[in-house]
């Protein structure tokens, strides 16, 4: 399954849209993240992140999800003082 998702990282945690990931029957076993605009931290444990807790990544990384499991419990938040911008493909 392919399918393509654009978020606002703001100052309230945020996870994938499953309307999106888990379309129909099928359901995305990895994904690209393209982390663009600012920083963001996040988790993929089920935990929420928060502005000092979690993964670190930057304006240009890429974050690679790759099971099912990694995609439903990805959990992000902003960095710093600016929003970010994250556009996911799905698989």
């Amino acid at each position: 399954m392919k399918a393509f998702q654009t978020l606002t990282v703001s100052t309230a945690v945020l996870g994938f849209n499953p309307e999106i990931f888990m379309a129909g029957f099928e359901r995305s076993n990895s994904a690209l993240v393209d982390v663009q605009t600012a920083g963001i931290r996040f988790r993929t444990d089920g935990g929420n992140p928060s502005a000092s807790v979690g993964m670190v990544a930057n304006a240009g990384d890429i974050i690679e999800l790759k099971s099912y499991n990694e995609v439903q419990l990805f959990k992000v938040i902003r960095s710093g003082a600016a929003d970010a911008t994250l556009n996911v493909d799905f698989s």
